[in-house]
């Protein structure tokens, strides 16, 4: 498991380097906020977290295919299925809002993970970094949320 780990972690450089969320970071930059993160595995079916519970990760797919699935009223509705380089769990971070989807591993699934804490200690670490990091997610979150009223728009339309 720990060699499974270790191999997985050489795929997070390139991988950072094409997330959104990382852009503009310098190298220097990169390596703290990969400091702040740590890797974890998921097994298929595995709940990685629940619609209405409290968010803890910024959470970026290193390896496998999550599912986000909204519950209401008994009906389960597949909201979005994310791969490699995707990031979830953010919006609900920044908002102090609970998850509004649950998220369940399809595959195998190795996340890279920022826990809250790490999050609001960039902060204290670094601020300028943080203030670029911040607006990096502040800028995904906006252009997930245009694509989100387009796809609304043409289905009033």
């Amino acid at each position: 498991m720990r060699d499974e780990i270790l191999e997985s972690y050489s795929n997070v450089p390139k991988l950072m380097e094409k997330v959104a969320i990382f852009g503009a970071l310098s190298k220097d930059e990169l390596k703290v906020v990969m400091g702040s993160m740590t890797l974890k595995k998921f097994e298929k079916g595995d709940t990685i977290f629940e619609q209405g519970g409290s968010p803890e990760y910024i959470n970026i797919i290193e390896q496998g295919i999550v599912k986000l699935i909204h519950e209401e009223n008994g009906i389960r509705t597949e909201v979005r299925s994310l791969e490699v380089g995707d990031c979830f769990g953010e919006t609900a971070l920044l908002g102090i809002l609970p998850y509004t989807v649950t998220a369940i591993a399809m595959t195998e699934v190795f996340l890279l993970q920022m826990s809250k804490f790490m999050f609001h200690n960039l902060l204290k670490v670094d601020p300028k970094l943080f203030s670029k990091f911040l607006l990096n997610i502040t800028r995904e979150i906006c252009r997930r949320n245009s694509s989100y009223e387009k796809i609304l728009q043409h289905n009033f339309d």
